[in-house]
């Protein structure tokens, strides 16, 4: 049997009951994993937390937005990623830290913009040129719910995975890409409802 992956979950969303949507992810994970998790809890978005555990991290979880850290904390999570660390980031909104609002451009490859129309849901859907991408393995279109993002600016190295029709074309609400030697997947989805739904 192989060791466990090494995953810290930064955990300093808002939105909803953040206790309750991190312990959801963390549960679902287990079941699927062979993983040895760690989670780091904002108790609130402006009090700063110790970020030591990312140095020991395989994977580094991002479910954050506009969380407060020192900037010697923040060195962490940059010195993690220019090692080439992989880096997961869920419910993207235009800024996990505080600190650094250059993270989402810097090491995820995009940025998303926020505001418009707050649909109940919307349609999550893949194209027919990525069905049989390794990320989609097993699934199919579905429901997501909350407001999909007003625009995503991406880089040009990255892979969209999962977009969204809109009034303007197509929205991105997943991709991939290769930063710094490490893996990237960031995804705008995460709604609290997503994580009772499914």
């Amino acid at each position: 049997m192989s060791d466990p992956l090494r995953l810290v979950l930064l955990s300093g969303s808002f939105e909803g009951l953040t206790e309750d949507t991190t312990t959801i992810l963390r549960d679902y994970l287990a079941a699927r994993l062979v993983v040895s998790q760690q989670v780091v809890q904002w108790p609130s978005p402006s009090q700063e937390v110790n970020l030591q555990p990312a140095d020991e991290a395989e994977v580094l979880l991002v479910f954050a937005a506009g969380v407060a850290a020192s900037a010697a904390e923040l060195d962490r999570i940059r010195s993690y990623c220019a090692a080439g660390g992989a880096v997961v980031a869920i419910r993207c909104a235009g800024g996990a830290f505080a600190g650094w609002p250059g993270f989402e451009r810097e090491v995820l490859g995009g940025q998303v913009r926020v505001g418009g129309a707050d649909p109940a849901s919307y349609q999550v859907d893949f194209g027919q040129e990525r069905t049989a991408h390794c990320l989609l393995e097993g699934m199919e279109p579905f429901e997501a719910f909350g407001a999909p993002p007003r625009q995503v600016l991406l880089d040009g190295n990255v892979e969209i995975v999962a977009e969204s029709p809109s009034s303007t074309g197509r929205v991105p609400l997943a991709w991939a890409r290769q930063q710094g030697g490490g893996r990237v997947f960031a995804t705008t989805l995460g709604h609290p409802r997503d994580f009772w739904e499914y």
